[in-house]
């Protein structure tokens, strides 16, 4: 990594090892994808140390290196990506324009991670589909409207990208989960039907003891 040297002083900036420091930890969470259920919060988390040491930069009249600008542009991109999964025009043409970057550029930085802006985009939303094919409250949906939500609405073509990412179809790993939480939800709906059942015990109110009466004497 090229140091940055200060004019007054002839010193190495130690801001710049702090910056790229900074860069790298964002970076290292994106790689493997996203956490499950993500949104723009956490992106914004993940973004504000890297973009406070590139101001500190900026403030100091200092070159900020290419390597955090590049990550902290591959940060951004990613997390306009995960915002817009579920629109089926969801693609490299679109990502690179909504950046403001060129489509070669875009392409380069993903190169960089061993990947492709295509395949990312395939991956996180087979990932997506998986989380709810395996999530109970969206049992009712059907294996197409799943991914549909998430943007991929051929479900031949879905189906088909499914098996060879995980090595089933896509109805089969949802039975296969769901499955494997049956006993469990049928104990918790049991429970349900038990308590609204149960004829509640009624409460017997303790009267008080009757209060002696006293006579009345003679005047």
């Amino acid at each position: 990594m090229r140091k940055v040297v200060r004019p007054e002083t002839g010193l190495a900036s130690r801001s710049s090892t702090s910056s790229t420091r900074a860069a790298r930890g964002p970076l290292g969470k994106f790689k493997d994808g996203l956490p499950e259920r993500a949104d723009l919060r956490s992106a914004r988390r993940d973004f504000e140390p890297l973009s406070t040491a590139l101001a500190d930069h900026a403030s100091q009249g200092e070159v900020v290196p290419r390597e955090s600008r590049d990550q902290s542009l591959l940060i951004r991109v990613i997390a306009y990506i995960e915002r817009h999964l579920g629109e089926p025009d969801l693609a490299p043409g679109t990502v690179a324009a909504a950046n403001f970057i060129s489509l070669r550029h875009l392409h380069r930085m993903f190169e960089g991670e061993n990947t492709t802006v295509s395949a990312w985009i395939r991956r996180r939303r087979l990932e997506r589909c998986r989380d709810d094919l395996a999530d109970p409250v969206k049992a009712a949906l059907t294996v197409s409207a799943v991914a549909a939500r998430w943007g991929l609405t051929d479900p031949a073509h879905f189906s088909r990208v499914f098996h060879q990412a995980y090595g089933v179809p896509p109805n089969e790993y949802r039975r296969t989960c769901l499955g494997r939480l049956a006993p469990l939800l049928r104990s918790c709906r049991a429970r349900r039907r038990l308590r609204a059942t149960r004829v509640p015990t009624p409460r017997i109110r303790a009267e008080p003891p009757p209060r002696p009466r006293l006579a009345r004497s003679c005047p």
